[in-house]
């Protein structure tokens, strides 16, 4: 299929620049793409192209998977939806910025689901998302958990430790029947300073090589995980 690109100076085409505006009854602001497909578009902001540098590391481009990410949000015919769980003290959508911000980038659907007060998980749940629960789940809940991942349906759970508050009571049995075992375990690393020169001695850092022979982890068998 054909391809038409257009560069749009805002500054020196501002009337153009006001046009696609008025047409797409949306402020289109400088330093932004516009992506369209029929009467459907995206607008994808500078600061979604770019990966913010951390410390002396030289600023990230990510305009192919951003790009190529709306291009496939415009082509499918609905958007796949994501549900994060409620009802358990679960952290909101909100709270996990970077999480959300990539979601968001993939162009999915996200909605809130709370299974006891809906009874039913809906036929368009492409996954649940179960974000660090404090409190237990009832039964009723665990069924239609059990149900849909039957049919085929995907869970993501992120878990806390107890000593954060953190619980996966009553999801412990439907995780391990699928090969998932949540362990209570902590890991201590020991940092401290040189009393005469103030250096820190002791590194903030664990790196984890070997990983549990899961379908899950099999992409990961060549990687390095570092924790901080």
């Amino acid at each position: 299929r054909r391809v038409e690109a257009e560069i749009i100076d805002a500054y020196a085409q501002k009337l153009r620049a006001e046009m696609v505006s008025a047409r797409l009854k949306e402020a289109v602001k400088p330093d932004t793409v516009l992506i369209e497909r029929g009467e459907r578009h995206q607008l994808i902001p500078f600061t979604s192209l770019v990966e913010r540098p951390r410390g002396d590391e030289p600023m990230g481009f990510r305009g192919e998977e951003t790009i190529t990410a709306a291009i496939v949000a415009l082509t499918e015919e609905k958007p796949a939806s994501l549900y994060f769980i409620t009802g358990h003290g679960e952290q909101a959508p909100e709270a996990l910025k970077e999480f959300r911000s990539e979601l968001q980038r993939g162009h999915y659907r996200l909605a809130m689901l709370n299974l006891l007060q809906q009874g039913a998980i809906p036929d368009d749940a492409a996954v649940l998302i179960i974000a660090a629960p404090t409190a237990a789940f009832q039964p009723a809940e665990i069924d239609l958990l059990r149900q849909y991942l039957g049919k085929g349906g995907r869970l993501l759970v992120m878990a806390q430790p107890k000593f954060r508050g953190g619980s996966v009571a009553g999801l412990d049995d439907v995780l391990s029947e699928y090969g998932v075992d949540i362990h209570d375990q902590q890991l201590t690393i020991e940092v401290g300073r040189d009393t005469a020169t103030g250096a820190m001695t002791g590194s903030p850092r664990f790196i984890i090589t070997i990983y549990g022979a899961h379908p899950i982890t099999e992409g990961l068998t060549t990687l390095n995980c570092l924790m901080e």
